[in-house]
C-alpha cells in the first residue's frame, strides 16, 4: 500500500482563535511542541483573513465561543462549515453556546476553568490535528467513522468497526477510497503521529505513552515496525523528527522486555 497521497507533513497546523491574551498565551504554551506549527488570531475579522489568506492546511482550530463585541466562534463555524476539526473553548455562562457549537460539528468543548484537565485538552489537540492532517484538513461523509479514532482507544481493525457500527469489509472500503491504505495501516499510522507528538510535548517515555493509551509495549512496537518496514521510503517524508524522538524509540526498543526480532519479523508479514 502506498501513502504517497498524504500530504507531506513536517508540522501539524493549529490554528488558535482567542480575544483574551492571557489564555492565547497560556494555550500557545501548552502546545508548545517540536511538531506542532500554532498560529494565533485575536479576533473574528483576523482569524477569518488568517484563514483565508493561509497558503497551509489547517489540521486543526482551538476556537473561543466569545470573541468580543457582536462576534463569536459560532459565526466563524457557519462561515466555514466545510471544516470540522475544531475544539471549543468556553466558559461556564456560554455553554449554551458550546452546545450550538456541537451541533455545528465542534469535536470537543473545553471550559476555561482551572478544573479543566490540561492532558484531557492537550490530548484532545493532538488527536484532532492527526485525524485532520489524515483527512488533509476536508470534511468527509464518513467522519465519525474516523473521529471514532480521536474519542476511543482502539487497539484492532475489528474493534474499529465496532465501535463505528460497520462491517470490517465496508471499514476497508472507507479506508482504501480515503487513503489508499488497509484499515490496520491507517490505524497503525494514527497512533504513529500521535505519540511521536506526546513523547517530545510531554518528555514521556514509550512505557508512559503506552499506559496512557491502555497499550502494550509489544503492540506499540508492533505497529510502529510495520509502518517503518511497509513505508521506510516516504517516512522522512510523513514527518520530519527530530532526533531526540529517534533516540528515545531505539534506547526503548533496546530495554524494553519483548522479543523485538519476533515484532520485525510479524511486521514484515502481509496485510
Amino acid at each position: 500500500m502506498s501513502c504517497s497521497h498524504l500530504p507531506i507533513l513536517r508540522k501539524f497546523n493549529i490554528l488558535l482563535i482567542e480575544d483574551n491574551f492571557y489564555t492565547l498565551e497560556a494555550v500557545q504554551d501548552m502546545l508548545d511542541s517540536p511538531l506542532l506549527n500554532v498560529e494565533s488570531a485575536h479576533s473574528y475579522a483576523i482569524a477569518r483573513q488568517r484563514i483565508m489568506d493561509s497558503r497551509i492546511r489547517w489540521h486543526c482550530w482551538v476556537l473561543d465561543i466569545n470573541l468580543g463585541g457582536n462576534e463569536n466562534g459560532l459565526n466563524l463555524m457557519r462561515e466555514f462549515s466545510r471544516f470540522p476539526f475544531i475544539i471549543i473553548l468556553s466558559g461556564l455562562k456560554n455553554m449554551h453556546l458550546a452546545s450550538q457549537a456541537v451541533r455545528l460539528g465542534a469535536v470537543d468543548v473545553f471550559d476555561k476553568s482551572p478544573r479543566t484537565s490540561l492532558f484531557s485538552f492537550t490530548d484532545a489537540v493532538f488527536r484532532t490535528a492527526v485525524l485532520g492532517y489524515l483527512l488533509n484538513g476536508k470534511g468527509s461523509d464518513h467522519l465519525p467513522t474516523f473521529l471514532a479514532l480521536k474519542n476511543h482507544v482502539l487497539c484492532s481493525v475489528p474493534e474499529w468497526a465496532q465501535h463505528s457500527c460497520l462491517s470490517v469489509r465496508y471499514l476497508e472500503r472507507i479506508c482504501t477510497i480515503h487513503f489508499d491504505l488497509s484499515p490496520r495501516h491507517v490505524l497503525s499510522l494514527y497512533y504513529f503521529l500521535l505519540s511521536s507528538i506526546h513523547l517530545l510535548e510531554n518528555d514521556a517515555s514509550i512505557k508512559e505513552f503506552c499506559k496512557l493509551y491502555d497499550l502494550t509495549e509489544r503492540t506499540y512496537f508492533r505497529n510502529c515496525a510495520k509502518f517503518v518496514m511497509e513505508h521506510h521510503a516516504s517516512t522522512y517524508h510523513f514527518i520530519r523528527f527530530s532526533y531526540e524522538l529517534f533516540r528515545k524509540i531505539r534506547c526503548a526498543l533496546r530495554s524494553v522486555a519483548v522479543d523485538t526480532k519476533a515484532i520485525l519479523l510479524d511486521a514484515g508479514k502481509g496485510n
